[in-house]
């Protein structure tokens, strides 16, 4: 991870800890690929899944316009082997959600925080 996208995955994750969600991993690889943020919803038996994504501008589109349908299958592919990984969530639900950064400007009044961003 370089400098900008560590500090937006770091505002993402500040974020998202405000939220009630519980964070359990971050940047875990797998042969498939990455997940940025693996967190736990407090208040439900649920897996969050999160890709964290920006752009400084939007003249070519906004930043979760840029999950292709090719790093999605990535991403649900990791998920699939963190949970053979941590077998304890097995029967916890999966959500898959994209904090997004449109602006230079790496703070909370710029997340788009899109839940359910695709379905596995």
């Amino acid at each position: 991870m370089h400098g900008i996208g560590k500090v937006a995955e770091e505002v993402a994750l500040k974020f998202l800890c405000k939220q009630n969600l519980i964070l359990l991993e971050q940047n875990f690889h797998s042969r498939f690929g990455e997940i940025d943020i693996v967190m736990q919803d407090k208040l439900a038996k649920t897996l969050v899944f999160v890709e964290v994504k920006m752009r400084s501008s939007t003249s070519y589109g906004h930043s979760q316009e840029m999950l292709s349908y090719r790093k999605r299958q990535k991403i649900i592919q990791t998920a699939n082997y963190y949970l053979l990984k941590n077998t304890q969530y097995y029967n916890y639900h999966c959500r898959f959600d994209v904090i997004a950064f449109n602006s230079k400007q790496l703070d909370k009044s710029n997340i788009d925080w899109i839940q359910n961003a695709f379905i596995n």
